[in-house]
């Protein structure tokens, strides 16, 4: 057996005769000093696997939007015969964008114009034009991609070559410009810097934390589950602590991984749990490796008040004998105090008074069920019990009382087993979040006290899958 929780027993004394002792008074129970702090069952946590997908459209989209018009300008260049030729190259129309396994490959389309100048002379007579021509050419650039562990998308861009999209040599009166000199120097000269204007719009502007961070926060709501085999509705809420990522492939034209979040998955019965501090999102770090069982953290509850009623039913009005002493039990209320189980008993026979009873709860794995162990007296029970103290305690609360204080748990478990099953039945979590998975095994986890019930948490283990998507 396990014990998880302490009781204490405190008797406070009442007035009464010589022959039947009645023992009062005004202190409430407390805490004996030196006991050790009830342990608190720690929820076990584990790692849900979620599948994340960044669509090279969005990525597409986001470039074309934020690179500018103008990539290039220069008034110096020379071209043959022409000096300080004016070139500007510009975007035209959208850049396209394509996934070749895990990198991204641009086709820039440029509109490359070129401004030259022209002396004509005759008879001692010259003027000067000013000539437009236009060429058009698409660079190909393929570009490495990083997601650095605070989100943020890097990539590294290096030139692939170009292609002609017009005549690569253009006619202004009888001469001849060759326009693939200007293609060469800008792939040469300036297309680095061009894949920088793209790696560095790709940065500012692609942030994969909006993408994660509104299913983060969602995944801290209370969700409902339904009713499964049962009346009262089923919750569940999710605490995460960390996130891991899976490194980035390219699949059905986008990019993917795998989210690993690391969290405290817990299932309630009946109201609304309350919604725990949201936790911001973290940096990622690199999976190592990680224990794919999936653990659920059930939680069946027994109000204090319904504690109450079963003992009541087991202990009211039976006759407790030790040697020449006996006593009834009139009343018996049961709550908790300062994390520990608290059983108020009202006696009438050898003894006549009130006792608080504090000890441990403890589950019995073979018969299924949870009892109270290790009773002892407060510490001003202790000082006002004096002779009647050990032949109630030890003869009648320990070896009469303590075997009758079983709250049987084999029905909480079967529920717990539908419950469990139900929620790995391709259910819809959050919208468009689907759980499926497979239960192994139930085991009690321990068994915990709140303000207003003995909590007996369940743990469920499982395989799981979570897709993203429609039904």
């Amino acid at each position: 057996m396990r014990a998880i929780t302490l009781i204490t027993i405190s008797v406070l004394m009442l007035t009464g005769c010589a022959s039947k002792p009645r023992y009062g008074g005004t202190e409430a129970p407390r805490v004996p000093s030196g006991k050790e702090a009830a342990v608190l069952f720690t929820p076990v946590p584990s790692v849900i696997n979620l599948p994340l997908e960044i669509k090279t459209s969005f990525i597409e989209k986001t470039v074309n939007e934020q690179l500018p018009r103008v990539l290039y300008e220069c008034d110096t260049l020379t071209l043959g015969p022409f000096k300080n030729v004016k070139v500007t190259a510009r975007k035209k129309g959208n850049i396209k964008m394509q996934l070749s396994g895990n990198e991204l490959i641009y086709k820039v389309p440029l509109s490359i114009n070129m401004r030259v100048s022209l002396t004509i002379g005759a008879l001692g007579f010259s003027h000067t034009e000013h000539q437009d021509v236009e060429a058009g050419i698409t660079l190909d650039l393929r570009s490495r991609i990083f997601l650095n562990n605070d989100w943020s998308l890097n990539t590294v861009t290096k030139p692939q070559g170009y292609t002609w999209t017009s005549d690569p040599v253009v006619k202004v009166r009888s001469v001849s410009i060759p326009v693939k000199p200007v293609a060469d120097f800008l792939l040469s000269k300036q297309f680095g810097t061009i894949g920088e204007i793209i790696d560095n719009t790709v940065a500012a502007t692609v942030d994969v934390k909006e993408i994660i961070n509104p299913l983060w926060q969602r995944l801290q709501e209370p969700a409902a589950l339904g009713a499964a085999e049962s009346s009262q509705n089923l919750w569940l809420r999710l605490t995460p602590q960390s996130v891991y990522m899976s490194p980035i492939s390219g699949r059905g034209g986008n990019l993917n991984t795998s989210l690993g979040i690391r969290t405290v998955a817990e299932t309630f019965i009946g109201e609304k749990p309350p919604a725990l501090a949201p936790v911001k999102l973290p940096n990622f770090t690199a999976p190592g490796k990680i224990d794919s069982t999936f653990v659920i953290n059930l939680y069946s509850e027994i109000s204090y008040d319904q504690a109450t009623l079963m003992s009541r039913q087991m202990l009211m009005g039976i006759p407790f004998k030790s040697g020449k002493h006996e006593v009834i039990v009139e009343d018996i209320k049961i709550s908790g105090i300062d994390g520990f189980m608290l059983i108020r008993l009202d006696l009438t026979g050898s003894f006549r008074g009130r006792v608080f009873v504090i000890g441990e709860a403890a589950y019995d794995e073979k018969t299924q069920t949870m009892s109270i162990k290790n009773l002892n007296y407060d510490m001003t029970t202790q000082n006002r019990l004096h002779k009647s103290a050990n032949w109630l305690m030890r003869g009648i609360i320990i070896s009469k009382m303590e075997p009758l204080l079983r709250f049987p748990l084999k029905e909480t478990l079967e529920d717990a087993q539908a419950i469990a099953q139900y929620m790995l039945k391709n259910n819809e979590v959050y919208e468009g979040i689907y759980l499926n998975g497979k239960l192994d095994s139930l085991t009690i986890g321990g068994v915990a006290l709140t303000e207003s019930s003995i909590r007996t948490v369940i743990l469920a283990k499982g395989s799981l899958s979570v897709r993203t998507g429609k039904k």
